[in-house]
């Protein structure tokens, strides 16, 4: 399994920018996530995880976006497909999870409890809507849950995201 290292586009600019409220540009990986988003089957999903180090555990309760696919149930053209985005994982204790609640529910997400568990989620989405609301949940990981230049990026259990994310993603 690669995983891949998500850096800014221009490693100048980053060390030119020293306003710390200003986000990270996630277009490559916004690109990745959509373009693989296009060729899910009917109803179909795939995750991608965020991890800490290359010695985190791709198994474990690591930060992760699940995206999906669902058709109507009464419509079966293509204009009809609408995605969903899942948010799973805890954010950094030192941020104050209040406050990262309420990023989420500003951004539309709503909030799940399960099994012990906090995650959020929005859909039905058009492919506009998907793409507005990955780069709005990537700037509430890279706020409250430490998501950055170093973190590594893993599509899990899927060779065509992880094929997507060489290509807009360096090693």
């Amino acid at each position: 399994m690669t995983k891949f290292i998500w850096r800014p586009k221009s490693k100048a600019l980053a060390r030119q920018n020293t306003n710390q409220a200003t986000l990270n540009d996630w277009s490559g990986l916004v690109n990745a996530l959509v373009e693989r988003s296009k060729l899910l089957d009917p109803v179909d999903v795939f995750t991608v995880q965020f991890l800490e180090s290359k010695f985190s555990s791709p198994f474990g309760d690591n930060l992760s976006l699940m995206i999906g696919r669902t058709q109507g149930l009464f419509h079966e053209n293509d204009s009809d497909v609408e995605y969903f985005l899942h948010a799973v994982g805890a954010p950094l204790e030192s941020e104050g999870k209040t406050q990262a609640e309420l990023s989420w529910d500003s951004i539309g997400f709503s909030k799940f409890d399960s099994k012990g568990k906090v995650s959020f989620a929005v859909g039905p989405l058009g492919l506009n809507d998907l793409v507005s609301n990955l780069h709005a949940a990537l700037s509430v990981f890279e706020l409250f849950y430490g998501v950055g230049p170093l973190t590594i990026i893993q599509a899990v259990g899927d060779p065509k995201l992880e094929r997507m994310l060489a290509e807009f993603l360096p090693c």
